[in-house]
C-alpha cells in the first residue's frame, strides 16, 4: 500500500508551548515507535497516543500520571500484560500493601513477601537481585492505592485511561517508577529520548 497524501486534523499546538512537554511527547512517541511495526495492527496504539498528546497539551493532569498510565496501557496492549487481580501467592485482594514483581507481572501481598523473604523490605527502596535458580528478581513496593490505579489502567476503556487520581504524593511517585521499571526491563532498553526528559525534570527541579 502506497499512501499519497496526507493531511493535519489536529496540531496540538499548546504542546510546543513547554520544552517539558515536548520531552515526554518524544519519549511516547519512540516508546511506541519500538512496540510497533510492519503489518501491525495499531488502531488502539494510535487511539492511545492521540489522547495523550491531547491530555499533555491540555496540561489538566500531571506529566507523571500521564506518563506512567501512558507506559503501563501500551505495555499491556502490546503483549505483556501484568496479572494483577490478586496476590500470587495466597490469593489475597484486600486493602493492604503490596510488592510489584516486575519480572513475572503479578503482585505479591507484604504479608507472603516478607514470609519468603530472607530480609524483609525496608521503606519504599525497590528490592533488585537474583533468585535461587540465578533468575533476575525485582520488586517495587505499592501502596492498595497504587494497585487500584495500575489495575485501572490496564483495563479501563482508553477514552477514559487518564479519568483517575491520586491525592498522595508518594502514591503518583511508586505509580511512575513501577511503571517506568516495567517498561525497561521488558524492553530491555533505555530511551535516549526518557534521558532527555528526566534531564528536564531535574534541571527544573534545580531552579525552584
Amino acid at each position: 500500500y502506497w499512501l499519497k497524501e496526507a493531511a493535519v486534523n489536529v496540531f496540538f499546538d499548546r504542546l510546543f508551548e513547554d520544552i517539558t512537554s515536548i520531552a515526554l511527547s518524544s519519549y511516547l512517541a519512540q516508546l511506541t515507535y519500538e512496540l510497533s511495526g510492519e503489518n501491525y495492527e495499531a488502531t488502539e496504539t494510535l487511539r492511545l497516543m492521540l489522547n495523550t498528546l491531547y491530555a499533555i497539551s491540555e496540561g489538566k493532569k500531571p506529566h507523571e500520571l500521564i506518563k506512567a498510565a501512558f507506559e503501563l496501557r501500551i505495555m499491556s496492549s502490546s503483549g505483556f500484560m501484568p496479572s494483577l487481580d490478586v496476590c500470587s501467592r495466597c490469593g489475597n485482594s484486600a486493602n493492604g500493601d503490596y510488592y510489584f514483581d516486575i519480572m513475572n507481572g503479578e503482585v505479591v501481598c507484604s504479608e507472603c513477601f516478607n514470609k519468603n523473604s530472607a530480609a524483609p523490605m525496608r521503606g519504599d527502596s525497590v528490592r533488585d537481585g537474583f533468585t535461587e535458580l540465578g533468575e533476575r528478581s525485582t520488586f517495587v513496593p505499592i501502596s492498595f492505592g497504587t494497585l487500584s490505579a495500575i489495575r485501572y489502567i490496564i483495563s479501563v476503556d482508553t477514552k477514559r485511561i487518564f479519568a483517575f487520581r491520586l491525592d498522595r504524593a508518594d502514591e503518583l511517585y511508586k505509580l511512575g517508577q513501577a511503571a517506568e521499571i516495567y517498561v525497561l526491563w521488558h524492553l530491555g532498553r533505555g530511551f535516549d529520548t526518557l534521558d532527555f526528559y528526566k534531564k528536564i525534570i531535574r534541571d527544573a527541579n534545580l531552579l525552584l
